[in-house]
């Protein structure tokens, strides 16, 4: 009776301990700068590999962000896997290629849900089609409010 007892607790530890780990290293919005790695534009990808595109979501449910040339910022929406972003200002600088900046900012606008998965961000439409993914810049710490 004592072993079956033992079996018992050292099963509901394990559980607990694992329980507990898998929950706490889930990645959150808000955990990390989100840097764009591909956008889907007509069912094509397209892999960026300069000036780094992203997104910061906070806390307190704002939003700000680089788009390859201009800083934008603005609110958003969580519920779940339902995401609504509204981007409310842009800054003005001249750049010689905004065509991708302007593409990540329209997939903002357009985001409907999402899901962090495999240390990815990938953003949706409200076809359930994939719009962008995004990874975390772990180099840098960043104020969440």
């Amino acid at each position: 009776m004592k072993n079956v007892f033992r079996v018992c607790v050292l099963f509901l530890l394990a559980g607990a301990v694992f329980g507990c780990k898998n929950s706490s290293s889930r990645m959150k919005l808000t955990d990390y700068q989100w840097l764009l790695k591909t956008m889907y534009i007509n069912g094509e990808s397209l892999v960026i590999t300069a000036n780094n595109p992203s997104v910061v979501f906070t806390d307190s449910s704002r939003i700000n962000g680089y788009g390859g040339c201009n800083r934008f910022f603005g609110n958003y929406e969580e519920n779940g896997s339902k995401l609504s972003i509204q981007v409310l200002g842009v800054t003005q600088a001249m750049c010689p290629d905004i065509e991708i900046e302007d593409r990540f900012l329209a997939i903002l606008r357009n985001v409907t849900t999402y899901e962090i998965a495999e240390e990815q961000l990938v953003l949706y439409d409200g076809g359930n089609q994939q719009l962008a993914i995004l990874a975390p810049d772990k180099t840098k710490n960043r104020d969440r409010r």
